[in-house]
């Protein structure tokens, strides 16, 4: 095949844009489309190589295309696998090895993908997007694709050559797509990673490059095309937010047509273009292994430093130049090696991929041997980890898995009427349950608690990303709690949720008014708990870094942040707001008391506060008892 410049450049524009979106920078939130590029580039490439091959020898030399595929992605590969997996056993404490342990060791055998999609994550691990190696399952699909492409278009090929291809191409490419589609709304997590639902993106680039590929179109049309072109692929870079659409489904046609576009050539008077600029080609000739290292390094830095857009950006400097070494050290020369049969290539392929794999496996055991199943775990601020007393029962709150309201009571004093105090919320709603169980003891109260992760006190449908769709459940359960608040009315009914939801601020007032307006008369009282001061960092990972050696006083002062910039007051003053117009309800802000003298600490006293980003631990929860009780909301249930 001839090569083409601009293909190097648009390989560079899609690794800049994921690299950037995973920094975090909000203008292009759905920058996660490069990656939809990178597949349509693969199939456009790989189809014309084979296609080719077919039309030259009439069949495929496999060992010959397993051979480079080997030579052009293992070296690298291996490199980052193994670098990653040292630098989190040096970096990390051994709590979070297991993640790490088992997508690595998936990820040796190309087959991440498989393994994120399948893993049952409990709501309070840190999930997919802690592991150092979740953007490798890109390359599982890719992977996949080459195991059946070869054999799909020999089959085609036979049955009717050329034309063959291309009716194969253009049958996977438009079926794909259509059952990617239903897909996404059965089983959206599937529909995201596994190969079947993303097969027709790279098909869609073979269907190209056998339609349109010997084609040069005039000057009009070329510009016509390349300007549409990048126009999706902005669109879809800048208003593709995750947290507002579901994807693949039908929004992955835009990226897919709009590379399908820029891939058409034009004729010699347009065929310079500003994808061919030195610079964008030179993201492109490296934008393997600079995809390879940004992840790492970006979870990495996070864990250790926190979490910002700061961070993100040095992060990927950071892995650009890494990236570059990696591409003259590591890939260059392996390009540089002859195949021969290819037969020694493959079994070296394989061969690789077994030996990451079994150490993969001795880092699983390692980890387990480090925090056995319901054992304490090694570091001493581990060790001060509580969680409130109502998880003890799975009950009492089933995350996604269901929509049925369980109330659990956690205080239930004998005698005849004993006021009653009901707590429905999220589990940020939640973490108040330990200091809400020490008041009802002391007031001889009856403890009612509803709750549901990540299920806001915000009467407004959402995009819930661990799930990758609509939270449907959620909606329901809240009309569930309305029903039972209706037969069973609270003395004082206390609402609470995180601010980390994808509400606007007008979204934040109009739906916590409508969910108060439902409530009205429900509950003599009612008490909003504004949200928790969110970390930039995970508070027990930062605590037991092992980075730069701290001492006490260091890692106390790098694992704190100042209120004022983690205090959301945009969101509170909507919820104060919203509660105006509504009888016997305030909102509640307790930062200050989270978070005295202005600093919000991940640790103090060798004990955690935090035991996420998000979450206060049930310790250090139960200290702020006197605060809640002190509320002239409580003080009313006392006379």
């Amino acid at each position: 095949m001839i090569f083409r410049r601009d293909i190097e450049g648009l390989r560079g524009l899609a690794v800049l844009l994921v690299v950037l979106a995973h920094a975090g920078v909000a203008q292009l939130p759905g920058g996660f489309v490069g990656v939809d590029v990178f597949f349509v580039i693969s199939g456009y490439l790989i189809t014309g190589l084979l296609a080719g091959q077919l039309k030259q020898d009439g069949r495929i030399d496999l060992w010959v295309f397993y051979a480079r595929r080997v030579r052009r992605l293992l070296p690298a590969f291996a490199l980052m696998v193994t670098v990653s997996g040292l630098a989190a056993i040096w970096l990390l404490p051994a709590a979070a090895w297991g993640l790490q342990a088992d997508s690595g060791r998936w990820a040796a055998l190309w087959s991440s993908n498989i393994y994120f999609a399948s893993a049952e994550f409990d709501y309070f691990s840190p999930g997919a997007s802690a592991s150092l190696f979740l953007h490798t399952w890109s390359l599982g699909v890719e992977e996949q694709f080459y195991l059946v492409w070869p054999w799909l278009l020999w089959g085609a090929w036979r049955w009717r050559g050329r034309t063959g291809l291309a009716i194969a191409c253009w049958t996977v490419a438009i079926g794909g797509y259509l059952l990617g589609m239903v897909a996404t709304q059965v089983a959206s997590w599937q529909a995201y990673y596994q190969t079947p639902f993303r097969l027709w993106q790279l098909a869609a680039g073979g269907a190209m490059c056998l339609t349109f590929g010997a084609i040069r179109l005039r000057s009009g049309p070329s510009r016509a095309a390349r300007m549409v072109g990048v126009l999706m692929l902005l669109v879809a870079a800048v208003l593709f937010a995750p947290d507002r659409i579901v994807y693949p489904g039908a929004w992955a046609a835009v990226p897919v047509v709009g590379t399908a576009l820029l891939l058409l050539q034009g004729d010699r008077g347009t065929s310079v273009t500003w994808l061919e600029h030195p610079s964008v080609r030179f993201l492109g000739r490296i934008s393997y292994s600079w995809y390879l290292w940004h992840w790492p390094l970006l979870v990495l830095s996070a864990s250790c430093f926190g979490k910002s857009v700061e961070v993100g950006l040095i992060s990927a400097l950071v892995s650009l130049c890494v990236a570059w070494a990696t591409w003259h050290l590591v890939e260059r020369p392996a390009l540089a090696l002859p195949i021969g049969d290819g037969r020694r290539w493959v079994l070296a392929g394989l061969g690789g991929a077994v030996v990451l794999a079994f150490a993969g496996l001795g880092w699983s055991h390692a980890a387990a041997v480090q925090q056995p199943a319901g054992t304490a775990a090694p570091h001493p601020l581990l060790r001060t980890i509580a969680m409130p007393a109502l998880y003890q029962r799975r009950d009492c709150d089933e995350w996604f898995r269901a929509d049925r309201v369980v109330p659990c009571t956690l205080v239930d004093p004998p005698g005849e009427h004993r006021p009653t105090v009901m707590l429905v919320g999220d589990s940020v709603a939640a973490q108040w349950s330990p200091a809400l169980e020490d008041i009802a003891r002391r007031g001889q109260w009856h403890l009612v608690v509803l709750t549901k992760s990540s299920c806001p006190m915000v009467d407004h449908p959402f995009i819930y990303q661990r799930i990758n769709r609509r939270f449907v459940e959620c909606e329901r359960w809240r009309d569930g709690v309305i029903a039972y608040l209706r037969q069973h009315p609270a003395d004082l009914l206390i609402l609470g949720s995180t601010a980390d939801y994808p509400f606007s601020p007008q979204e934040w007032e109009t739906g916590t008014r409508s969910l108060l307006t439902r409530l009205h008369g429900m509950a003599g009282r009612t008490l909003i708990l504004a949200p928790t001061p969110l970390l930039p960092f995970d508070g027990p990972r930062c605590a037991t870094s092992r980075v730069g050696q701290w001492t006490d006083a260091e890692r106390q002062s790098r694992c704190s942040v100042d209120l004022d910039s983690v205090r959301d007051r945009v969101i509170v003053q909507r919820l104060q707001v919203a509660a105006r117009g509504a009888r016997g309800v305030r909102v509640l802000d307790l930062s200050d008391a989270v978070c005295p003298g202005g600093r919000c600490r991940a640790e103090d006293g060798g004990a955690l506060i935090y035991r996420d980003g998000q979450h206060l631990n049930a310790t250090y929860v139960r200290r702020l008892a006197p605060e809640l009780a002190s509320q002239p909301e409580f003080q009313a249930l006392g006379r």
